[in-house]
C-alpha cells in the first residue's frame, strides 16, 4: 500500500501519513518477531547441544566409575601383595643389619691384638731380618682391618639407613591400601548388578 502512495511525503494526508506509519510499524515488528525466533532457535541449539554434552559426560563418568568398580579388587590385591613383600622385605633387612652388627663386634678385638703384635715385634726386632719383615706386613694388615672396620661400620650405617626406608615404604603402602580397603568395605555393602 505504501507504493499506492505519493513520493513526497509533504503531499500526505493525515490518513495517508497514519497508514504509512502503521504499515512500517508492522514491518518492524514482523522483523523483531524474527530476529526473536532466530535467537530462540539458536538458544534452543545450543540448550540442546548442551544437553548432549552433559549427557555425554554422565555417560562417560559412569563408564569410569563402571571400569574402577570392576578393576577395584584386583588393586586392592595388589596393594596387599606389595604391603606383605615389604613387610618380608622389611624382616629380612633387620636380620642383615643383625649380621652387621655381629661381624662389627667381632672385628672390636682386632686393634688390640695388632697393637701386641706390634709390640712383639719391638722385642724381637734384633734377632732377624726376617720378622722385621713380619712386622711390617702385620702393619699393613692392622691398616687393612681399620679400613675393613670403617668399611663394616659405613655398611651398618647404609642397612640402618635403608631399613628405616624399607620401614618408611611398608607405613606408606599401608596408608595408600587403606582407603582402597574402606571403599571395598564400602563397595561389599553396596550391591551391584
Amino acid at each position: 500500500m505504501i507504493d499506492n502512495l505519493p513520493t513526497d511525503p509533504q503531499t500526505w494526508t493525515d490518513d495517508q501519513l497514519a497508514q504509512s506509519t502503521i504499515q512500517k510499524f508492522n514491518h518492524t515488528l514482523e522483523l523483531r518477531n524474527q530476529m526473536h525466533i532466530r535467537v530462540a532457535m539458536r538458544v534452543t541449539s545450543i540448550i540442546r547441544v548442551g544437553m548432549i554434552s552433559i549427557g555425554g559426560l554422565v555417560v562417560a563418568m559412569f563408564l569410569l566409575v563402571s571400569l574402577l568398580l570392576w578393576k577395584f579388587q584386583d588393586m586392592v590385591n595388589a596393594m596387599t601383595t606389595m604391603n606383605q613383600h615389604f613387610s618380608i622385605m622389611s624382616d629380612d633387612m633387620g636380620k642383615m643389619r643383625e649380621m652387621i652388627l655381629k661381624m662389627d663386634q667381632s672385628m672390636q678385638p682386632m686393634p688390640a691384638i695388632t697393637h701386641n703384635v706390634q709390640t712383639m715385634d719391638q722385642s724381637v726386632m734384633a734377632m732377624n731380618q726376617n720378622m722385621d719383615m713380619i712386622a711390617a706386613k702385620m702393619i699393613n694388615m692392622d691398616y687393612t682391618m681399620q679400613q675393613m672396620r670403617a668399611n663394616v661400620m659405613r655398611m651398618t650405617n647404609t642397612f640402618g639407613g635403608m631399613d628405616q626406608a624399607v620401614y618408611g615404604i611398608g607405613r606408606d603402602v599401608n596408608v595408600m591400601s587403606q582407603p582402597m580397603k574402606d571403599f571395598n568395605g564400602l563397595r561389599s555393602m553396596i550391591p551391584l548388578p
